[in-house]
Order: C-alpha cells, then structure tokens, then sequence
C-alpha cells in the first residue's frame, strides 16, 4: 500500500555529498524519482535505460544534457543509474511531487527548485516546426503518486504544440499517476499528461484543474495517433475533471478553435475503454465532446470508445457535435466506432453502482497485459465517483475523516468525528484561522472523540486525519468550533439527498432534519428552485415538492435565525425518464 499523500518536494541537498544511491533499489528495471529535478531530467533520457539520450541545439549539447543528467542523479550505486546487470526501461515515482515548493498555493519564481513554466518531455523531431529531441519512447509508473500544480504556457510558442508532462509519447505507457491543480496553456496538441499519445498506453491515471489550446486539447491528451498500423494506442481506467476550452488567441500561426474533449481533444486511434470524464468542455466552433473532439485526420483512422461515459451536465455536452455523426460525444467522424454503452449520464447515473454491476459491468478490466482482470476501481458510495486503486493508488473517499464536528466547552473543544474503516489512530489538528496548520496544534489519539484543551477563548479550526498501516492520511474539512462565551451562531446545513420523481409525483423533507440551530433559536425556512422540472413550497418546517416536467432542478432550502443569520443546503431532483445511454439531451444537473 502506497503511502499517504502528504505532497513532498525533495531538493537535491538531501543526498550526502559522498553517499552513493541505487537508483533501482528495487530492481524492477524502473529508475525512481524521488524530486522534481529528477523528474525533469527525464527529457535527457526518453528511453528511460539511464544513458542521457543526445540532445537537440534547443535543449543543450550533449555534454551539457549529461551534465544536467548526472546532477539529478548524483552518485549512483552499482556502476551507473540504471545498475550495472539490469536493463532499465523507464522511471517510477517514489513519492507525491508539487511544483508549489514553498507552499504558498502558487507556482512561480520564488519556488525553490521548482520549473514555473514546465517544458513538455519529448517532442518530435520533424522540422521545421517542432524540432524536438524525439519522442518519449519508456514507461512512467507513477506508484498512486500525484504531481501537483503543473504550470505551462506555450501560447507565445512559434511551434505546433505538443504540450503537456509529455509533449509526444510514442511506443511508450505512463500508468499509475495523478496530476493535480494543473494550468497549461497551448497552441495545439495539448493535454495534461501528453500532447500526442502515439502507439501507446494510458492506464489508471486521472488528472484536475484547468487546459486551453486552440486545437486538438483534451483533459489527458491532446491527441491520439499511429504511424505503423491501427488501434495501437489505448487509454483506460482513466478519469479527468479538467476544464477544457478550445479557443483562441492560442499562439502558433493559426487558431481554428476546435476539438476540444473531456479526455482527449482528437482521437485518431487506438481505444479509450472504461474512463469517464467530468470537467467543463468548451470550443469556440462547437466541435467538442464530453470524452473526445473531432477526428481531424482521414475516415480510415479508428478512434474507439468503449463502456465509457461523462457527466452530461457538468461538461456541458449531451451529444456529438454533428447531429448526423453517431451520438458519442465528439468524436463524430465516420472512422469511429463507439460502443452502445457509452453515453452522456447525469451524476446520479454515474454514482448510483457501487460495484462493477450496470454501466460498470464491463469495467473490471486487464491493466498490466497478463490476461487476468486488475480491480482497478473502488466505487465508493451512491454519491461518489468511481475512483482508482489500481497500481497503488488508495482510495481517499474511505480514508478521509467525515462529520467532523467540534463542540464548544468553557476552555476547550470537544472534536467529533464518523470511524473510518481500518483506521488504528487519528490525529486532531486545530489552529487559529488564518494561521498554519502547526506539529505543535496536534495530538493522535485511538478513539472518534478527542477533547482539545487549554485553549484560549476564541475561534478556531479543527480537521481530522486518519492513520493506516502506519501513515498519515488526507486531513477532513477542517470544522469551526469557538471557546468561551460564543455569540449568535448561525445555523448550519446538515444537507439534502438528491431523490427523483415521476411527474406529478410528490415528496416532503422534514426541514427541522436538514438543519441544526448551535444556540436552539427557532428557524424559519425559505426555498428556491433552478428549473422548471419542480414545484416547491414551504410549509412551517416542511418542504413539499412535486414533479412538474421531465427534466432536472436543482432546489435550495435556506434556513434563518432571528438575526438574519442563514444556511443553506442545495439537491437535485430528477423528474421522469432516466437519461439513456445513448447520450440523449439532459436538462443541466445540479
């Protein structure tokens, strides 16, 4: 099991002078990355054997690539990078990487050891244009770890893009790695994890934040293709939340806003099989897709999509961007293939199996080539999103301490929190607001309750963190709580399931459930509806809905105190037919 996802950032003074390291202490034929200098002299080794690959005039001589290539792995054990008697064949990533390494939520400058406008790794060497040191041609197994705040801007770029980690994959497979927080910027081809995917593999990875480019931009990838035969190229159990827009000035000589998709912004080849997609899809022309853009290239390439799906609302696409072209999300050009299950769902639909079971049945897939099926999704809850656990991802949702509350005593707090499932010991974190979480405001204890005292009257922060197998894991929401003499408190939402009707079906929420009132002041109650699919009132403390059309509403209760101090909490009532999997219009979701 994977450790917990405390971002680390490891400088290179961390090696002693004259230590030497086994930089395959493992032996798995996999070079391990421990910094993000480590990571970035990737780019002097695209077939990931150890050797510094030589260089293009953009990126130095070759004496200055082995340079920069033996500064990042200095000292090397076992006669070189890759030990003498193996035969590397790529790199692994030993713990979670930020490019915020000063940890002040920004990427820039002031970032010690960090690269605040990344350069992509590989690129192809076709001139004029993109006269790059070759593709990356090896494998990245990121261990479950995430890069966070990933920063590029290729927009004032003369060139043809190829943007992302990776500029251009080809013969290669990055599996096993999330990018978080990322802001990339392009001319074309433009992804998160790779500009171009050529005849390669895309397993178990997801990534989050925000790409832009005005060709050819997807949230993983920016395009799929093949240069020696069809359907080589494969991305699977994959997820992304990223933001999409395909939209101009973008940089390079021409900007046709196009192609943009929630995975991939043009697939040319290859299968994208059991991933979904769920970020905000956007292209100045109308040519993008809730999992893939156009197909730019010639009706003989193969782009397939398979038992995959996206958020109808969320990515703000329902269907193809042709209506003569098969309902896909955007990937309409007749060389494409897309399976009958796969479609455009509202979140309900893609949260609802808890298990490989309905639109997951096929989902339980090979991952590694060795013919056996890799459980590579844990489902969580009916409100959760699908998440990864293959190749050595943990799943946060069950790990991460929920219904923290912290109760106000005279001197102290009394903090509450749910169990979480194989948790041996918690820690309690607390701190002023607007001050830093600090080792010297926390305390571990065994139970699901733990008294903070001595405190000083005053508001404070409280969150919770689980331990498992002896590490520390993602911190819950931190939770308000005030010592001493508090005032008027506002009320506090404790929340509204989602439910669906049949037209003129009707339902009640007890809103006395719904919120809670910390002073006992009475509350009155008020409700708001976005969409025409519900009728709502109040009544007292009882909220009456009833179905009126076949659609979505999202309707928000609001609970006041007698000062005018409110909260509210918001759902999302379904009306009618369920959306079917063939991607027909949904109203927007909740």
């Amino acid at each position: 099991m994977r450790r917990s996802s405390v971002v680390v950032a490891l400088a290179l003074g961390a090696f002693a002078a004259n230590a030497q390291t086994n930089y395959d202490a493992d032996g798995d034929g996999l070079i391990e990355i421990r910094n993000l200098a480590q990571l970035n002299a990737v780019r002097f080794d695209l077939d990931g054997d150890g050797v510094p690959t030589t260089m293009t005039s953009s990126q130095g001589t070759p004496a200055q690539a082995s340079a920069a290539y033996s500064a990042a792995f200095p000292n090397p054990a076992g006669g070189g990078v890759c030990p003498t008697g193996t035969t590397c064949r790529g790199y692994e990533l030993l713990n979670d990487l930020t490019f915020d390494t000063d940890g002040d939520g920004d990427v820039d400058g002031n970032d010690p050891g960090s690269y605040p406008n990344w350069l992509p790794i590989g690129r192809s060497i076709a001139p004029p244009m993109m006269n790059g040191p070759g593709p990356f041609t090896a494998t990245l197994h990121g261990n479950g770890h995430v890069i966070d705040r990933l920063r590029i801007d290729r927009t004032a770029q003369n060139d043809s893009g190829q943007v992302g980690l990776f500029g251009y994959v080809r013969s290669g497979r990055i599996e096993a790695v999330g990018l978080t927080n990322v802001n990339i910027s392009g001319s074309t081809n433009t992804g998160v994890i790779a500009g171009i995917l050529e005849e390669s593999s895309l397993v178990a990875s997801y990534s989050t934040g925000r790409v832009g480019s005005c060709h050819e931009v997807g949230g993983l990838v920016g395009i799929t293709g093949a240069t020696t035969g069809r359907n080589r190229t494969r991305i699977a159990a994959s997820w992304s939340s990223v933001d999409v827009a395909a939209a101009g000035p973008g940089g390079g000589r021409h900007c046709v806003e196009g192609s943009a998709g929630g995975l991939v912004g043009g697939h040319n080849d290859g299968t994208i099989v059991a991933s979904y997609a769920l970020g905000r899809v956007t292209s100045g022309d109308n040519n993008g897709g809730g999992l893939a853009g156009n197909l730019p290239g010639s009706p003989l390439w193969v782009g397939n999509v398979v038992d995959s799906y996206w958020n109808a609302s969320s990515t703000a696409q329902t269907a193809s961007y042709t209506t003569s072209a098969p309902v896909d999300g955007g990937t309409g050009n007749v060389g494409t293939r897309i399976s009958t299950t796969t479609g455009a769902l509202t979140a309900s639909a893609m949260q609802t199996p808890t298990g490989y079971t309905g639109i997951y049945a096929n989902w339980n897939i090979d991952l590694d080539g060795d013919s056996v099926v890799d459980d590579p999704w844990h489902f969580g809850t009916s409100s959760q999103y699908p998440a990864l656990k293959w190749g050595g991802f943990y799943v946060s949702q069950d790990r991460v301490p929920t219904d923290v509350r912290a109760e106000t005593r005279a001197q102290s707090l009394l903090v509450t929190w749910r169990a979480v499932t194989e948790a041996t010991a918690y820690q309690v974190q607390w701190r002023v607001p607007g001050q830093a979480w600090s080792s010297s405001r926390q305390a571990e204890t065994t139970g699901t309750r733990y008294e903070i005292t001595g405190l000083s009257d005053g508001a404070y922060e409280v969150r919770v963190l689980a331990v498992i197998d002896g590490e520390v894991g993602e911190p819950s929401a931190a939770t308000q709580g005030e010592v001493g003499t508090p005032g008027n408190r506002p009320p506090r939402a404790l929340g509204i399931a989602d439910m669906e009707l049949d037209v003129d079906e009707t339902a009640e929420v007890d809103l006395d459930a719904a919120f809670e009132d910390r002073d006992g002041d009475a509350l009155r109650y008020s409700v708001a509806v976005d969409g025409d699919a519900v009728e709502a009132r109040v009544s007292g403390a009882t909220l009456r809905l009833r179905g009126a059309l076949a659609g979505e509403a999202t309707v928000t209760a609001t609970a006041t105190d007698p000062d005018d101090q409110s909260a509210s909490a918001s759902f999302t009532v379904q009306v009618g037919a369920v959306l079917s999997l063939h991607g027909s219009p949904a109203a927007p979701e909740g």
